[in-house]
């Protein structure tokens, strides 16, 4: 097992990619996608979650996207579309530009006839010694490829199943992943996953514990080595803001977040306007956020002026340094051009 532990997503990430940049006990295969540099069996572990945001990946990652992934798995979404709005190739990943078969919200809440994070977060409150608390993800009758080896979907999950601990007054939660890509897939993953972690803490009154992200193929692809680069001068980025709610003041929060940044992505007018900051008064500790995709939907539409007030209203200072990484990828693109 290849172990790579920090107080930090960012830290930890950083390990990570270097094993597989410098192809320390990493070697390179063939794949459906092209040849990859792979690492079998790796864990990624992380101390404190809500140091969650990975700023040494070069370009960028995509901050909004990231958020809005998280809001539509609370809201058990599998909306295309929606995710199109923060990132237009993402239609590509899934195999779909409607629903996405393999979404984490819609498996997580509503495939197998009940929600699995409400019956967690129950199991844990009342025995939180339990060590049967598991949230399902991969179902093999739609998972499995055929038995010619053929996938059997173009949107199979990654990540497959999640065990909860709470030990101590703090909840600990194990990551199971069948495939990350270095690159693009594990650094979103992390975000995933802790939220859904300090999310369900919340609703029982524990505080996060450690992360872990276990991976069976960790891997980049060639092709993506000379597109992504690791900055090792990046200073370590901090935690965010604790979002940690009561159960019924969660799920107010998180639908109020994921209704309004649907708002924003149907939104039809050319001129350029930005919400009030009453808009988000009901979001309580998810406020920043939500700047963060306001920010973001002002500048896909070109209401410069728009998008850095919104970043203003921001005062996550971890989401802002993310924020500004993720706009200096185009500002690097315009210096070029």
């Amino acid at each position: 097992m290849n172990v790579f532990n920090a107080n930090s997503a960012d830290l930890a990430w950083r390990q990570a990619a270097d094993a597989i940049v410098r192809r320390h006990g990493a070697d390179e295969v063939e794949s459906r996608n092209g040849r990859a540099v792979e690492l079998v069996h790796a864990c990624v572990t992380v101390t404190n979650p809500r140091a969650r945001w990975i700023a040494s990946r070069l370009p960028a990652m995509n901050i909004a996207l990231a958020i809005a992934e998280v809001a539509q798995i609370v809201a058990a979404g599998d909306d295309v579309p929606f995710l199109e709005h923060w990132f237009p190739k993402y239609g590509e990943y899934v195999g779909s530009r409607d629903k996405a078969a393999g979404a984490y919200g819609t498996r997580l809440r509503v495939r197998w006839g009940f929600d699995q994070i409400a019956r967690a977060a129950e199991s844990l409150a009342a025995r939180g010694e339990s060590r049967q608390v598991v949230l399902s993800i991969w179902d093999p009758r739609t998972d499995l490829p055929e038995a010619n080896g053929c996938p059997r979907s173009g949107d199979v999950p990654c990540n497959v199943l999640s065990c909860l601990r709470l030990v101590g007054g703090r909840l600990h939660w194990l990551q199971t992943v069948r495939s990350n890509d270095l690159f693009r897939g594990l650094p979103n993953n992390i975000v995933q996953f802790t939220c859904l972690q300090e999310i369900i803490a919340g609703w029982i009154g524990a505080d996060v514990g450690q992360y872990s992200h276990t991976i069976s193929s960790l891997h980049a692809y060639v092709k993506s080595l000379s597109e992504f680069h690791i900055d090792p001068e990046v200073p370590a980025v901090g935690e965010s803001f604790d979002i940690r709610l009561p159960r019924s003041d969660a799920e107010v929060a998180w639908t109020n977040l994921y209704r309004l940044a649907q708002e924003l992505v149907a939104q039809t007018n050319d001129r350029p306007s930005l919400p009030s900051f009453a808009t988000a008064t009901d979001l309580g500790p998810l406020q920043p956020m939500y700047w963060i995709l306001v920010a973001e939907n002002a500048r896909r539409r070109g209401w410069q002026a728009q998008s850095q007030e919104a970043v203003q209203m921001c005062h996550d200072r971890t989401l802002v340094t993310m924020w500004h990484r993720w706009i200096r990828r185009f500002d690097a693109r315009h210096a070029h051009s």
